[in-house]
């Protein structure tokens, strides 16, 4: 298998904020965060796999990650970004997922803080 790139993605969930570190430097975007009956959950992640054009409603790129307690993906209701309205998962804006799942590989490393 092909080595993952030098990237990994932080999530602050506090600040309902996905944060893409690169050797070209770091992008940080709005993300939609679990609801308080259904938090996101903190730890460490990889990229488990990424799924190019999902269907609805997970926008147009899913990042599963492992362990398989969440994800992130695009969105149908770009609308609720920003907020705390997903069921645990990591919602961002379809532009932003494109660009984070084209620099992104499996094994990249994922940390999710509260």
């Amino acid at each position: 298998p092909a080595e993952a790139p030098a990237a990994r993605i932080e999530v602050h969930l506090a600040e309902r904020r996905l944060v893409l570190y690169t050797p070209s430097g770091a992008a940080a975007f709005p993300a939609a965060v679990g609801r308080p009956d259904a938090p996101t959950p903190a730890g460490r992640y990889n990229v488990a796999e990424l799924i190019p054009y999902p269907g609805p409603p997970l926008g147009t790129r899913w990042i599963r990650l492992e362990p398989d307690l969440c994800s992130i993906h695009g969105t149908d209701e770009p609308w609720l970004v920003g907020d705390a309205v997903t069921p645990g998962c990591l919602r961002l804006y379809n532009k932003d997922v494109e660009f984070v799942f084209h620099r992104v590989a499996v094994g990249t490393p994922v940390e999710i803080y509260a």
